[in-house]
């Protein structure tokens, strides 16, 4: 296991001022035994951190110095090339945070709990491949000053999704990311899902949407935000209580270019999770946040500027504000927050009012244990751990889930749409020596993507939006079952006796029941010369 290692700046003794380092150092020490922890200073000056660097390059490091460390381009490629992959530190701003009025003891456990969730984000971190890379020139934004104006003709890198073809089911005819983006980045193009790096965003929304994991984005990967969510609650017996977290959009700028995270003044126990855009903020993220102890959570972004397409994101709040509510848990748990440009003073007070009201309504009563897994085993987990199971179906907002409906009366069994389901929600079953024949669908998997019905020939599938949760865990449904149709001379498998019925009046070798090798052979009496 790499060893983990937290730097820390005294930034010209400011921070140490505001800040005990000894009492942060103990706090990691507990909840993260081994932990290395370098007391430093004046780390915004790139050579100071490369030397930190340098003498660390096996560690995985999180450094917590001031705001102007926090990925300035420029400077992070001034780092770049001492063996360390400068992607993979991650910051936290320690000045932004003892210039907050928090009492002294709610300071170190709020910083403690910022780093280590920056270190458990890191245990997901799988690397930059190039494709992941997109070259830009000069800052994103109006205003310039003259430095930055003489550096325009310097290169920039930003990260940004990338599709994996091995793992992508266009093949199948599943179109799902292309739908999702909402600025036309992703397009199907010969046979191939293909992303356009100059045109994407890198909001993120195809990575949530994906049902094969084939789009990655590292450093802000599923499994490294639910990585981040978890460390942001560990340790319960916290006086940082109740525990909220704050889901707040990069891509929402403000002013002079200062982001809405760099605003926003949190209450202590209001924890933010910095995201490309709201649209990566997936039901599943949100309930494995309350899963892992979360007692609140927040949307903090900039409707009008925000480019996530914020009708999908409310949609899907709605959904796991249904599912809360069958879990007995109050739906206003979960809030959005407007900032409106240039004016953080409304939102400020509104987190305020927030946190004070999820005080008053106490710990809820659900939990988990597992990491990761995705959305229907987070929420089978915390159903097998209620007294009561929940009833019923849910169809509110934007359900991730689809239950297929089949025509018995209309279907043949000839498998297209079973071929075509990029989830595996529908397969099939041979019963051996049986001769029996059965399409099977399984709910978990199913996301309501449609791609069977397009592809039916018979057209007699549908598939709604729904989510039962108490079929979750249940084993697959038999949606079709028939005997099949075999070759009376060789044996080879033909299809359904329903394909057989209905095909027999109009091809010749279902009306002998001879596959169409054999039935060239009867035809023109030939013999196999061996």
């Amino acid at each position: 296991m790499t060893q983990k290692c937290v730097i820390l700046c005294e930034c010209g003794g400011r921070i140490s001022k505001g800040l005990d380092i000894s009492g942060l150092w103990r706090f990691l020490s507990e909840r993260h035994p081994g932990v290395s922890v370098v007391i430093s200073d004046d780390l915004c000056k790139s050579d100071h951190l490369k030397t930190e660097l340098r003498n660390r390059k096996e560690y995985s490091v999180v450094v917590g110095a001031c705001g102007r460390i926090e990925r300035s381009p420029s400077f992070w490629e001034e780092i770049d090339g001492y063996e360390c992959n400068t992607y993979a530190i991650q910051t936290v701003d320690l000045l932004r945070e003892i210039e907050s009025p928090y009492p002294e003891n709610e300071v170190v456990e709020r910083v403690g709990l910022l780093l280590l969730a920056q270190m458990k984000r890191q245990e997901a971190f799988e690397g930059i491949r190039p494709e992941n890379l997109k070259v830009r020139f000069g800052p994103q934004r109006n205003k310039l000053n003259r430095r930055e104006l003489l550096s325009m003709a310097m290169p920039r890198y930003e990260i940004i999704p990338s599709i994996d073809s091995s793992k992508c089911a266009h093949r199948m005819g599943c179109h799902i990311c292309v739908d999702t983006c909402t600025v036309g980045a992703i397009v199907a193009e010969e046979g191939a899902i293909v992303l356009d790096g100059s045109v994407c965003s890198g909001c993120g929304a195809c990575v949530v949407e994906c049902p094969m994991n084939a789009v990655s984005y590292p450093t802000y990967s599923v499994n490294e935000l639910d990585k981040e969510v978890e460390g942001l609650l560990v340790f319960e017996a916290s006086t940082i209580q109740p525990r909220i977290i704050a889901a707040v959009c990069r891509s929402c700028a403000m002013g002079d270019n200062k982001n809405v995270h760099g605003c926003v003044k949190y209450p202590s126990n209001v924890l933010p999770l910095e995201v490309p855009c709201l649209s990566m903020v997936s039901p599943s993220l949100i309930l494995h946040a309350f899963a892992k102890g979360a007692q609140g959570f927040a949307l903090v972004g900039s409707e009008g500027v925000c480019r996530s397409g914020v009708t999908w994101q409310r949609e899907g709040v709605g959904f796991v504000k249904e599912i809360l509510s069958r879990w007995g848990i109050e739906p206003k748990r979960i809030r959005r927050f407007e900032v409106a440009e240039g004016d953080t003073n409304v939102v400020n007070c509104k987190l305020r009012e927030f946190a004070d009201e999820i005080a008053v309504l106490g710990k809820h009563n659900i939990s988990a244990s597992m990491e990761g897994g995705g959305l229907a085993a987070v929420i089978s987990e915390v159903e097998s751990g209620l007294a009561q199971s929940s009833e019923g179906a849910i169809v509110a907002g934007r359900v991730p889930f689809g239950h297929v409906v089949l025509d018995a009366s209309g279907c043949v069994g000839c498998c297209v749409c079973v071929t075509r389901c990029p989830t595996e929600a529908l397969t099939l079953s041979m019963g051996e020596g049986t001769g029996t024949y059965k399409m099977l669908f399984s709910h978990s998997r199913c996301v309501a993507c449609g791609i069977c019905v397009e592809s039916c020939p018979e057209e007699c599938l549908r598939v709604e939006r729904v989510l039962e949760i108490g079929h979750l865990d249940s084993e697959p449904t038999v949606l079709f079952e028939d005997s099949v149709c075999r070759c009376r001379e060789c044996g080879r498998l033909m299809g359904t006796m329903s394909m057989a019925e209905k095909l027999g009046s109009r091809l010749v070798r279902f009306r002998s029941e001879l596959c169409s090798d054999c039935a060239i052979k009867a035809e023109f009496k030939l013999e196999v010369v061996v």
